[in-house]
């Protein structure tokens, strides 16, 4: 990207953007290029960068209070600017500055850089009209021998005259940000709200120019798009990742004209202050269940907190913080008929134990290097006084019928245990290379057995779980309540990750409708659920499980 030399930067420079005879009262024409010298430095990471003179000095907004006023940066703006990267995701609470000094910097890059193009898109069109009307504020507030003129101004666009820059605000989604490309600044305002986040960053991202620059930034909405990129940032990608919580915000305080009585244990653990103690309650009162979205405390329970979610977000986070601690898998080297990952990731933290009975519970996929995941889980199953307990996991992309293969080696290392293969689709491949070509016993790959209601009489029984409209949201409400209960013992991380990322009203969706509008990442991945559903269906679906509950429920123990 060109760059202007603000060492070489003359009044004549500038008398391609204002024509100084047509102002009255204009101010001395080398003051002017010196001034503009001081505004035009292009390190943006500096602090004494010409951003943050020409902010503070000439960008006018109207404040959260309804105030006109320059834009002096607060502390989430001169952090962010402090520690930008080419490629950014933040996770911040609402109103805090983050959209407005990301725009403020695209317009002054705008103004100083020629051919420069900047997108910015928001959520919904009320937000695209506020986004685009503050900047078409700020630049009526320019003084005249700054102002730009321009060559095009639209309802969403502005296009600079000297320099040919231009400046748009689009709505994700609509039809003109398809053709938006070939950009050098991309601005995805609240981008957790997209209807079709992949779709509109892919095809931004695509058609940008060498060297764009992007900043995503969004309150938190669920485990969704969003939380993935926020994820992939944290641990490493090549995207710059921030969290602006609400407590660091030293405006985001209540004077105390009550006693406060005892704090709560998040009030504690926060080790907030009185005047942070009642503006949080006060929110609270106002928001409630949407507090924790609007005002995020941590970065994992507001992402729990909003969306809406099949399975209980906190109670699983809850346990993924005691698997973390307290569950290791064993090493696998030298464990059961495993010498290596067999084209998946084996988890083993209880080996087979004799005579203990055993569930599989197996989800098939296509197995292509791109697409959903195949996963098993085994499950142990004891007496009636013992909880069944999750002892193994294998997680993988590998062709239906080499799944077979894979589900034999873990059955009969697990005392020939019962597999129950869903055999929606690719499942019908897995079950019949399992007894085909796996040479694994018919007698224990499970048959699912339908009740005629009509005839009053059992169908013929068929190989394999059928995951429709009917079992799946039962399993999926079976599986919900045993975690609530604490039926069963969890140790599989994944699958309580998966969990925390299962909307509400995805049980009523396939699977591949559920991932489809997702990329690789375990956020909306779902393969663990079914499988370890599917077990557990099959445990509480067996003669032995149902009688020993009887017994059990009759001895009043």
């Amino acid at each position: 990207m060109q760059i202007l030399n603000p060492d070489e930067f003359t009044p004549s420079d500038w008398e391609r953007l204002v024509v100084l005879d047509q102002i009255q009262h204009a101010p001395d024409p080398q003051w002017i290029a010196d001034e503009l010298k001081l505004c035009a430095i292009q390190r943006v990471n500096d602090p004494t960068c010409g951003f943050l003179y020409w902010v503070s000095r000439y960008w006018w907004i109207v404040d959260k209070d309804l105030r006109e006023s320059l834009l002096r940066p607060n502390w989430l703006q001169r952090d962010y600017l402090a520690r930008r990267a080419p490629q950014n995701i933040i996770l911040k609470y609402r109103k805090g500055g983050a959209s407005t000094i990301v725009d403020a910097l695209y317009f002054w890059r705008c103004l100083f850089v020629p051919h420069t193009r900047a997108v910015i898109a928001a959520h919904v069109l009320e937000s695209t009209d506020d986004l685009f009307g503050r900047l078409h504020y700020g630049h009526g507030r320019l003084p005249m021998w700054m102002k730009p003129r321009l060559k095009y101004s639209s309802k969403k666009e502005l296009v600079f005259e000297h320099n040919m820059a231009r400046l748009r605000v689009l709505t994700a989604g609509g039809q003109a940000l398809g053709r938006a490309g070939d950009a050098d600044l991309i601005h995805l305002s609240e981008f957790a709200f997209y209807r079709q986040p992949w779709k509109v960053l892919s095809g931004l991202v695509e058609s940008g120019r060498r060297g764009m620059e992007l900043d995503i930034e969004s309150t938190p909405n669920g485990w969704n798009e969003f939380k993935a990129l926020y994820d992939e940032a944290k641990n490493g990608s090549r995207r710059a990742v921030f969290f602006y919580p609400w407590w660091r915000d030293p405006l985001n305080r209540l004077s105390v004209v009550e006693p406060l009585g005892e704090l709560t244990q998040d009030e504690r653990v926060l080790g907030l202050d009185p005047e942070q103690v009642a503006w949080r309650r006060g929110k609270i009162h106002d928001l409630r269940d949407l507090f924790r979205q609007e005002h995020p405390e941590d970065d994992e329970s507001c992402f729990l907190s909003s969306g809406a979610l099949k399975f209980p977000g906190e109670l699983l986070r809850e346990l993924r913080q005691v698997v973390s601690r307290a569950v290791r898998p064993l090493p696998l080297h030298g464990v059961g008929p495993f010498g290596g990952d067999d084209n998946g990731h084996l988890e083993v933290w209880v080996e087979p134990e004799p005579g203990a009975r055993y569930i599989i519970g197996a989800d098939v996929a296509e197995g292509t290097p791109k697409g959903n995941f195949s996963a098993a889980g085994v499950l142990l199953t004891r007496g009636p006084h013992d909880l069944p307990e999750q002892v193994a996991a294998w997680v993988g992309r590998i062709p239906p019928a080499y799944f077979a293969h894979t589900l034999a080696k873990l059955g009969r290392w697990y005392n020939d245990a019962e597999i129950a293969v869903e055999r929606n689709n690719h499942g019908h491949s897995t079950i019949r290379a399992l007894y085909a070509e796996a040479d694994y016993p018919r007698s224990l790959i499970y048959r699912h057995v339908k009740y005629d209601q009509r005839a009053k009489s059992v169908q013929q029984a068929k190989f394999g779980w059928p995951t429709d409209a009917v079992t799946r949201p039962q399993m999926l409400d079976d599986l919900s309540a045993a975690i609530l209960r604490g039926d069963v013992v969890w140790r599989h991380d994944r699958f309580l990750a998966e969990c925390m990322a299962f909307e509400a009203g995805d049980e009523f969706k396939t699977e591949s409708a559920i991932s489809s509008s997702t990329r690789d990442s375990v956020a909306r991945n779902n393969d663990t659920v079914f499988a370890w559903g599917i077990a557990l269906q099959v445990l509480r679906r067996s003669r032995r499980y149902r009688d020993e509950q009887r017994d059990v429920k009759a001895s009043g123990t």
